[in-house]
């Protein structure tokens, strides 16, 4: 398998699991501000998330440019941090 593929399918989990992070935001039951008031915690929760998803993107990106050739081993060690 090449390296860019590897990228790839990486780049399709971490875009998978921000897109499921999304779909569990339900609306306000409340209009104007104290519907934003009322689900204030769900957002700071899912902007946490969101930036912790953001981090391991960004890190695992930075760690697959020094990759070369990717082996079965590679493959499987991918798997398991992408699990993570």
């Amino acid at each position: 398998m090449s390296k860019l593929r590897l990228e790839l399918f990486s780049d399709g989990v971490f875009a998978i699991v921000l897109t499921l992070l999304v779909l569990d935001l339900k609306p306000p039951t409340l209009h104007g501000i104290a519907g934003l008031w009322q689900i204030t915690p769900a957002l700071l929760v899912h902007a946490l998330v969101f930036i912790m998803v953001g981090i391991n993107w960004m890190l695992h990106h930075r760690l697959s440019l020094a990759v070369r050739a990717v082996s079965p081993s590679d493959l499987a060690t991918n798997l398991f941090v992408l699990f993570g």
